[in-house]
């Protein structure tokens, strides 16, 4: 992911236009790597932080005045609502910064970046079951049960995948196509470290049938998250794609499904792009925010 060298916004590696203010990206910043979302470390350099805000009920015209943001930009944000990411800067910047949108009537929150990257590694189940309005968890031979009382929050995201060709000919096809899919965060009190449930990648416990492994986990995290709030948010952003990384699998369903054999349907030719680190540091920002002001009131 790059950063547009006119309003420093974040653009999608493969954008020569910046999404919001129409200036071009050029060769050289669109082939730098950012860490404003998909790296999962933190930069040398100054400390930075995340400046955050729940936009619930902030007026268009104070939002577009305190940031700086063309009109329509701040009334797209506004009705969308909910938390959003307003920048990623230096942390003396961005304390001045928020100290500045308070006086337009945001209530911005400043996030340490290193602490958010961390929280971006989440334990991913890898073997999950219902049992008796509890959820319980198997990775790496650890065992977790969770109940309605443990969530702080969840988080839903799409993943998107695709593949981009390094080099390209006339006469050459695409041979295969990726699985889309959807992930669950599941954000705990007093847990800094999101559990992490991708459908398509689990192994059911106890489970009869073949019905619809996401239609299963959206019924169990309905009943699993009635005292909380459930964020899906992360639809509204532009995919942010960067190379998919293999992790490794404990089940036999996950090996069938895994990323692996799609690799090797395609040519070796071709790079596998998703934003799934992108949906990670979103995740993990949400999550320190909601227990953050669930602290402060």
């Amino acid at each position: 992911m790059t950063s547009c060298p006119s309003c420093d916004r974040p653009v999608a590696v493969r954008r020569t236009t910046c999404l919001y203010c129409g200036a071009e990206i050029g060769e050289d910043a669109a082939s730098a790597t950012r860490t404003n979302e998909p790296e999962q470390t933190q930069p040398p350099g100054p400390a930075r932080a995340l400046l955050v805000a729940d936009l619930t009920g902030v007026g268009a015209s104070a939002l577009a005045e305190a940031t700086g943001w063309v009109a329509l930009e701040a009334d797209q944000r506004v009705r969308r609502g909910g938390w959003n990411l307003l920048h990623v800067e230096e942390s003396s910047a961005a304390l001045a910064r928020a100290e500045r949108y308070a006086r337009f009537g945001l209530a911005p929150l400043v996030l340490d970046e290193a602490q958010v990257r961390r929280a971006a590694r989440p334990w991913r189940a890898a073997v999950v079951g219902w049992k008796t309005d509890v959820l319980e968890l198997r990775s790496n031979h650890e065992t977790l049960r969770i109940s309605r009382a443990d969530l702080l929050l969840v988080v839903r995201g799409a993943i998107h995948r695709e593949y981009q060709a390094r080099a390209t000919t006339r006469h050459s096809f695409r041979t295969a196509t990726l699985e889309q899919g959807v992930h669950f965060h599941l954000h705990r009190h007093g847990e800094a470290t999101p559990i992490e449930l991708a459908p398509g990648e689990l192994e059911f416990d106890g489970v009869v049938g073949t019905g619809s492994s996401l239609l299963r986990i959206g019924s169990w995290m309905q009943r699993l998250a009635e005292d909380c709030e459930v964020d899906e948010n992360f639809r509204f952003l532009p995919p942010a794609l960067g190379p998919f990384v293999p992790e490794a699998q404990e089940n036999a369903l996950a090996a069938v499904t895994s990323l692996h054999s799609a690799r090797e349907k395609i040519s070796e030719q071709a790079v596998i792009l998703d934003n799934l680190a992108q949906f990670r540091f979103y995740s993990a920002w949400r999550g320190i925010a909601e227990r953050s002001q669930r602290r402060h009131h």
